[in-house]
Order: C-alpha cells, then structure tokens, then sequence
C-alpha cells in the first residue's frame, strides 16, 4: 500500500475509530462517570499496533508526554534518537544513551519498539555524507554503522525501518 492510499484510508477510518474510542461502556446505575477505554486498550484486543514517534528527551516520569505515552500506545518509534546524526555524530564514536533511554521506558511500560531508522538521507553526520563520495568507503561506513547498532539492540527492536 502506498502511502497516499494509506493517508486515505486512515481518514476514511477516523470516524469508525472515533466512534469505537469514544463509546461509553455502561456501569453501574449509580456510577456517574462513563468509561472510555484507551488507544491502547482497543488495538490490543484487536491484536494490533498503534504507535507515536518519540523524543526521548522528553520522556519525564511525571510528565504528561510520558504518561499518555505509556497509556494510549503499545508501540514507540524512535524520532531522531536512533538515525546516524545521533548515533554516529563521529566516524567511529557511537552514542546509543537516547535510543537506550527510549528502550528503558518502553519496557517499563510492556510497549515494543520499531527501529527508525538505520540509514536515512536527512539523518546523516556531515562526516558521513562526505565519504558518500566513494563506492567502496560508502559500504564500509554503512554495513559498519548497520552492524553497531543491530548488535547495540540485539533483541530489543521489533523491527526496523532500514534505509
């Protein structure tokens, strides 16, 4: 599916989703107070994902970034902490603390996390666009700074958005 016919889809479903999401489950006769379930709530039962990209700077216990987080999603996506700018800002030096941090709170929270993203063109150090130059050094640069990070994760990304 492209993404167009995605976008579409996901607004023709809006109101199904709104209509699912916001209907009240029935109480008791003296309860005042309707229940609504969560995001989360609904796509769990139906065995599905549903996700937010995140800025783990962010991601303060007390916060209310981070409690809707943790309440409404049982997916997380890395936003910036996980492409080549953030954890290769030097050939060779690797900073894993913010996907690391992101990591730390969806297990806290039993959510799962999708690698974004290994390669991606506006993500790149400014050292690693100016080795692009030459085919060979291109290949090592990438499988190296591939390997780092799928090592770093081991098991700990559900899948990831590769290039």
């Amino acid at each position: 599916m492209d993404r167009r016919t995605f976008l579409k889809t996901s607004v023709a479903m809006a109101p199904a989703w709104a209509g699912l999401i916001g209907r009240e489950a029935v109480g008791a006769a003296n309860r005042s107070e309707a229940l609504r379930p969560t995001l989360r709530a609904v796509v769990d039962d139906a065995e599905l994902f549903i996700g937010a990209a995140v800025k783990p700077g962010l991601l303060e216990p007390a916060s209310p970034y981070a409690q809707t987080l943790a309440q409404q999603f049982n997916m997380l996506v890395a936003e910036n902490a996980m492409k080549p700018a953030t954890t290769q800002p030097e050939p060779g030096r690797f900073d894993f603390s913010k996907g690391d941090r992101l990591l730390q709170f969806a297990k806290r929270h039993d959510q799962t996390v999708r690698g974004h993203t290994l390669l991606w063109h506006k993500g790149l150090p400014q050292w690693m666009g100016k080795r692009l130059a030459n085919d060979k050094a291109l290949e090592r640069v990438m499988s190296d700074h591939i390997q780092q990070l799928c090592t770093h994760w081991a098991g700990q990304i559900y899948a990831w958005d590769v290039v």
